[in-house]
């Protein structure tokens, strides 16, 4: 064996050997390191070095060992992560100085490749064609997750704060639904060209088919337990996961007092519904709001007659149509027309905002209660009440489907009329006509809400909730040949959109996540925490993740492994350095 080979063999085998003859570490000593260095070369998945500031802990955690791991496979796709974004991105530029290094490449070859950037390389010695870089760097709340599977065909829709967007119109700073049951920004949108094959995936109880590539991954409920599995490997046995709405309460002005005072009143949000079901803004009239009902429902008329006068205190005008059997409701309000404003402007784009979703369940019950005495119906089938809701808006019964999610109801959206020309009796001739939906549900508490009698249901239930999810089962999955452009997302903090999807990284270096900054409060330090389980939930079941730091306080994230984690039955064996000064 020459003596190339030799050096090549030690310091593969060696943390020790690299860290101190190639890469200058030279205050790395036996006598102090040697824990550390045996924790990270050994072969357990789970590993926490915690030791105070100055130990050189980050050099050899977050570059030493990036470079073993490499020199020993390199294959691996490996992510740094720290409290900072620029912490991981000056941990990359010290180990690309590292791999320029003429000492180094003489051993081992060139490492430099095309990709070679501030936040991502990937290595020459790389055997296998991975989607993945080598290193990527991250952030808590700001890590590059995401962007590396082709994913989305441009037309499959995407939920936004403003209702569903195709892929190809979404842009950065729009918030998109995460699988955290939160609107996230959206950070960068990026559009390739790909010869992937498509995967079409329809859950039960959804009218709308979404198209992935088949490498894309969508979180799925399998084998008792929540995963993320490639579009094309997913079964139909499995259940699809469906965020349950999680966001706070807000005001809807951060200025406007009256609108805050009337938001907070559950007549309102009755009001609200009539007008998704049944109402529109005044051409003629700044801040005219319209609504038409039946000229039988006097009971309708009345209420939102009582709601204007009391409430809004403004005066309210009910006149017969001259054009059909319909009563028309005309009233002003400024404040009223800004908060119906928020739930869109035409019946084509109605929708529920983030505001909405997130209300308390007094409000919505009076929501659903306006909407469906406007737009609603029922039908008796074997001994239970088919509760539905009627719209041109998908958004708008995505939403209700959502809302409903919340309180625990099944309910199915179907296409009830293809989008064409249909005779329309009330005008008596044809007319381009818009696709119609419906909503519907046999729920005994959405029959209550209502004002229907309850029931106890004979079928059990398809579908199930978890605090956090509505699993649904599969309907349908289509594969096609593909050859266009494709769109990719990266989003802030959740790193998932609806339909989720991620990149899984098979080896994750945690770089001092605890400062004295967010370990002050609990609420702080859960921001680091659920950073963490996000991490857990994208890493490869058999990878390694790596947790480097420093303690500041009992609510910290290591504080936090050491009184859960290590609780839970099953968790993997945990290699554990803790100094006496931590």
């Amino acid at each position: 064996m020459g003596d190339i080979e030799l050096v090549r063999e030690a310091t593969v085998k060696s943390l020790f050997a690299l860290s101190t003859c190639f890469l200058g570490y030279k205050d790395v000593t036996p006598s102090t390191h040697r824990p550390i260095i045996q924790a990270l070369e050994s072969s357990i998945t789970r590993k926490i070095i915690c030791v105070p500031r100055g130990s050189l802990k980050s050099s050899l955690g977050c570059v030493a060992y990036p470079i073993w791991l490499l020199l020993n496979n390199p294959n691996l796709r490996i992510l740094i992560d720290s409290e900072l974004f620029s912490n991981s991105a000056t941990f990359l530029r010290e180990i690309q100085g590292h791999l320029m290094n003429p000492e180094l490449s003489a051993i081992f070859g060139e490492f430099k490749t095309k990709t070679w950037n501030t936040d991502e390389i990937v290595i020459k010695q790389r055997t296998k064609i991975l989607k993945e870089p080598s290193i990527t760097v991250g952030g808590v709340g700001t890590t590059r997750v995401g962007q590396h599977y082709d994913c989305l065909h441009p037309e499959t829709l995407v939920l936004t704060s403003n209702g569903f967007v195709e892929a190809q119109a979404l842009r950065s700073k729009m918030r998109v639904y995460t699988s955290h049951g939160k609107f996230e920004s959206v950070t960068k949108v990026i559009q390739k060209q790909s010869s992937k094959a498509m995967i079409g995936i329809r859950s039960k109880y959804q009218a709308k088919t979404n198209w992935v590539t088949e490498d894309h991954k969508i979180m799925v409920f399998r084998d008792h337990k929540i995963q993320w599995v490639e579009a094309s490997n997913i079964k139909t046995t499995d259940f699809m996961c469906i965020p349950i709405n999680s966001g706070k309460t807000r005001q809807i002005s951060k200025t406007n007092k009256t609108m805050n005072r009337l938001i907070g009143i559950p007549d309102v949000w009755r009001l609200i519904g009539y007008w998704l079901a049944e109402g529109c803004k005044t051409k003629n009239e700044t801040n005219g709001i319209r609504l038409c009902f039946g000229a039988h429902e006097d009971d309708l008329h009345n209420d939102v007659y009582n709601i204007v006068t009391n409430i809004l205190k403004v005066p309210c005008s009910i006149s017969k149509s001259t054009k059909s059997n319909t009563k028309i409701i005309r009233f002003s309000h400024p404040e009223m027309r800004s908060i119906l404003s928020k739930f869109g402007t035409t019946a084509k784009d109605k929708h529920f905002p983030p505001f909405a979703l997130n209300e308390d369940f007094d409000k919505l019950k009076e929501l659903i209660k306006g909407y469906w005495a406007g737009d609603g119906s029922f039908v008796k089938r074997e001994g239970a009440n088919i509760v539905s809701f009627a719209s041109i808006s998908h958004d708008l019964l995505s939403g209700l489907q959502l809302i409903l999610a919340r309180l625990g109801i099944q309910s199915s959206i179907t296409v009830t009329a293809k989008a064409g020309k249909r005779f329309v009796a009330f005008n008596k001739k044809e007319s381009d006509c818009k696709e119609k939906y419906s909503l519907s549900s046999s729920n005994s508490l959405l029959n209550q809400i209502v004002g229907l009698e309850a029931f106890i249901p004979i079928k059990p239930a398809r579908s199930f909730f978890t605090d956090k999810f509505w699993m649904v089962p599969l309907n349908n999955i289509e594969r096609k040949d593909y050859s266009g452009a494709v769109i990719d997302l990266e989003v802030k903090n959740a790193h998932d959109f609806y339909m989720p999807g991620m990149i899984a990284h098979n080896c994750i270096i945690g770089d001092d996540y605890n400062s004295p900054k967010n370990s002050k409060t609990p609420e702080m330090a859960q921001k680091v925490i659920d950073h963490y389980k996000y991490n857990l939930s994208i890493l490869e079941p058999e990878g390694t993740y790596v947790i480097i730091g420093t303690r500041y306080s009992e609510n910290d994230l290591i504080g936090y492994i050491l009184r859960e984690q290590l609780k839970v039955a099953g968790f993997p064996e945990t290699k554990l350095y803790i100094t006496e000064d931590n």
